[in-house]
């Protein structure tokens, strides 16, 4: 280090006083070299940034901590892989890191490094798939616990039921459910309860397609012997279903008309269910739209 630099250090401290402590350093490296002069109260300014980036950041940091992001997407009726469903997902995941998401008949999604996944498969074509964020959630080893992967109907209607704890210590345990219903009335409710199994002090999150037009959130959580309040997550928009392949030509929004998709969680909040309108193009016969919600625990 210079005699000028060393200097500037010396300038900058005394005025600083150690208030700034540790994260003063990285500003200490510069001077006016070419001119000879130490300008302290420059360096004191590029410190005062600095120091408020790095809290900014930190706070940042630790509210999407103390948050759970949750989504919900049925890709509609494929009859084969569909690559632009493959690609949707991929941006999905990677815009805001979510960190649980049940996707419906989607066919050859991989786990990767960050994000893990639990597929029940009914037929080749009618399947569910939970992906999970694998930077903070981990599935429970024991085997009392292994994720189980349902179909509710005779080959159809899958379901995953699956516990995670976080990967860090902090944060909720979960019982995480991923299902797809099927049309009209159907015993689906029934057979999941039957295999719903609650521990104490775990939190749940259901993330479906219930295929329903009347029942509320409540009133799902009730039928499937959820106990206590659960956050008010409704559904607002319509979210299926996408029908006439031409409108893709037209550019005409999908047609939808009842609300099936549904995110509910013992976990309190009060924020309504956001719909994503951008489909894939083209879009498939039968897609909906996928949901998203963010909630505090």
């Amino acid at each position: 280090m210079s005699t000028l630099a060393l200097s500037c250090v010396i300038a900058v401290l005394s005025v600083a006083a150690g208030a700034l402590g540790d994260e003063l350093a990285p500003a200490l490296a510069v001077g006016d070299q070419e001119s000879g002069t130490c300008d302290d109260s420059s360096l004191l300014q590029q410190s005062s940034t600095r120091v408020q980036q790095r809290h900014l950041g930190a706070a940042r940091d630790n509210n999407s901590s103390k948050q759970l992001t949750l989504l919900q997407w049925n890709i509609g009726h494929p009859t084969s892989q569909e690559e632009q469903s493959l690609s949707y997902v991929q941006d999905l995941l990677s815009d805001g890191a979510p960190d649980f998401f049940n996707v419906v008949n989607l066919i050859g999604f991989n786990a990767t490094e960050k994000y893990g996944k639990v597929t029940s498969v009914c037929t080749e074509f009618d399947l569910t798939t939970i992906i999970y964020n694998t930077d903070r959630w981990q599935l429970e080893n024991e085997l009392s616990s292994e994720p189980q992967k349902l179909c509710l109907s005779d080959k159809a209607d899958p379901a995953v039921v699956a516990r995670f704890k976080p990967t860090t210590g902090g944060g909720p345990k979960l019982v995480v459910v991923g299902a797809h219903f099927a049309l009209g009335p159907s015993s689906n409710v029934d057979t999941l309860k039957a295999r719903l199994q609650i521990p104490s002090g775990y939190e749940v999150v259901f993330l479906a397609d219930t295929n329903a037009f009347l029942t509320s959130n409540e009133g799902f959580a009730d039928q499937l012997g959820i106990q206590g309040d659960i956050a008010q997550t409704p559904t607002n928009t319509s979210t299926c279903c996408y029908i006439f392949p031409f409108f893709d030509f037209f550019e005409v929004p999908p047609l939808s008309f009842f609300m099936p998709d549904r995110i509910i969680t013992t976990l309190q909040g009060n924020t309504p269910i956001t719909v994503i309108e951008k489909l894939p193009k083209p879009s498939m016969m039968g897609m909906h739209r996928p949901i998203q919600v963010t909630v505090d625990f």
